[in-house]
């Protein structure tokens, strides 16, 4: 039997079209059986912890060995793990990498306030922790342009006071800027004392709960 052209392109698309078909409904059947791989943080993938990623981030030399000596690689359960370990320290710093911005604003806001309840009746310190925990508030409400630019008037107003704490200059950066603020929260940690295990656990119950 002859084919004409016509019908020979015609049973060619009609054959590419079949397999084309086939092709898939196997891509369905096994992307239907794969197992399904861990769950990352979609905001930042950050709560799977690679060697690249500790040295993108500035991890020493002594945390990048601890981290390869062992197996863990989820981000959670190694700030747990540093913290069975009383390595606090790696925690706290590994703790404020793994945030995502609004995290961030909401951790710096919980440090704000408890910093509050403990830092007794000291006016000044009162008085510029009353204004970075609104700050903090407005821009976690609301991320926007007009809100960070508002907390330029506290970044000024602490730069020009030596009495204030240096938490609040961190909790103002925080606060006016969308770029990473890991080295802030974990200076604004340090300073205000918040570092220990309920803090940390604080921290983590964030991520946890938005993952």
């Amino acid at each position: 039997m002859h084919l004409t052209v016509a019908q020979a392109v015609g049973w060619g698309l009609l054959i590419y079209g079949l397999s084309f078909v086939a092709n898939m409904m196997l891509l369905l059947v096994i992307i239907g059986n794969r197992k399904p791989t861990p769950r990352i943080c979609p905001a930042n993938n950050r709560l799977r912890i690679t060697g690249r990623w500790l040295r993108q981030h500035g991890a020493c030399s002594e945390g990048r060995h601890w981290f390869n000596a062992q197996s863990e690689t989820i981000g959670v359960k190694l700030v747990r793990k540093l913290m069975a370990e009383r390595n606090y320290g790696w925690a706290r710093w590994l703790l404020c990498r793994m945030l995502t911005r609004t995290q961030c604003l909401e951790f710096s806001l919980l440090i704000a306030r408890q910093y509050w309840a403990t830092s007794g009746t000291f006016p000044v310190i009162q008085h510029f922790l009353k204004l970075a925990i609104i700050r903090l508030e407005q821009v976690l409400n609301d991320d926007s342009r007009a809100n960070r630019h508002a907390v330029e008037s506290l970044l000024d107003a602490v730069c020009d006071e030596d009495r204030a704490p240096g938490a609040i200059l961190c909790f103002a950066r925080i606060a006016n800027s969308t770029k990473d603020n890991a080295a802030y929260l974990h200076g604004a940690l340090l300073s205000c004392g918040q570092g220990d295990v309920k803090t940390l656990e604080d921290g983590l119950e964030i991520i946890e709960r938005d993952n």
